[in-house]
């Protein structure tokens, strides 16, 4: 394979991953400190069953909630370790009832052979709770 291939292919995984982590620490410390002392925040609401969960990520995956807040399916990224999950921590199958907010983009590495393909979901989890089963 020749170099100039793999260093374009390894400079775009990590800007990925880099555009992940200023996503989330923004999203954290930022955005959530404003919003509490009264700041109009950029973080959106959700809720609803979980629909589908998707393993096809590299780091993370993508749940598709049927969304009350919106009244329409919604895709987001779970990114275990840097969005927080409260009880019951049953985020990673169909069914349980979730609220939680997100922030509005969401990227997602596919797991192909060398986790290069980026796609785009609706957001990316910041805090997430679910309920012990579904309804």
């Amino acid at each position: 394979m020749p170099i100039n291939k793999i260093n374009k292919k390894n400079i775009s995984i990590t800007l990925a991953i880099l555009f992940v982590v200023a996503l989330v620490y923004t999203a954290l410390f930022v955005v959530q400190p404003i919003s509490r002392v009264g700041g109009q925040s950029i973080l959106t609401p959700f809720g609803g069953p979980i629909k589908e969960v998707s393993y096809e990520c590299c780091y993370g995956h993508i749940v598709t909630i049927d969304d009350a807040v919106s009244n329409q399916e919604i895709e987001l990224m779970y990114y275990p370790g840097i969005s927080q999950l409260y009880s019951y921590y049953m985020i990673f199958m169909a069914g349980p009832n979730t609220v939680g907010n997100y922030f509005p983009i969401g990227l997602c590495l596919e797991s192909d052979e060398e986790c290069e393909s980026v796609s785009t979901t609706d957001g990316t989890i910041l805090n997430v709770g679910t309920s012990l089963i579904g309804s």
